[in-house]
């Protein structure tokens, strides 16, 4: 079995049991794993949704980290309005390695679009 196959399994698992306890670097990690494995599972929806709903009362709880996670997973869907949004707030939220999200795979049919070079000049 390919390693992201085994990464999902570990996190649907975990995210069905009624007694699991999440911190802000497992979700960080858990949303990783599908975007790592470039996959999309209706738990990956429950984690993004469960995230969207925390960052409604405090958007630092997660760190700029997250906000690059949600930029990942709404381009997968190919939602240019949300990936330039979390993308602008994990800039904002000093992001450390900001200038260094333009080059990663996620984001590649966002290169030529003058809104998404304007984040990074």
């Amino acid at each position: 079995e390919e390693d992201s196959t085994i990464s999902i399994k570990l996190v649907e698992s975990y995210w069905k049991k009624p007694e699991k306890k999440m911190l802000p670097s497992l979700y960080i990690n858990m949303c990783g794993t599908y975007i790592a494995a470039n996959k999309f599972s209706p738990i990956f929806d429950e984690i993004i949704e469960e995230v969207k709903n925390t960052l409604k009362y405090d958007i630092t709880i997660y760190g700029p980290v997250m906000l690059e996670n949600l930029a990942s997973y709404y381009a997968m869907k190919d939602d240019k309005e949300n990936t330039l949004k979390y993308l602008s707030l994990a800039k904002e939220n000093g992001h450390e390695t900001f200038d260094t999200l333009k080059d990663i795979a996620v984001f590649a049919n966002y290169k030529s679009d003058k809104d998404f070079k304007a984040l990074f000049t």
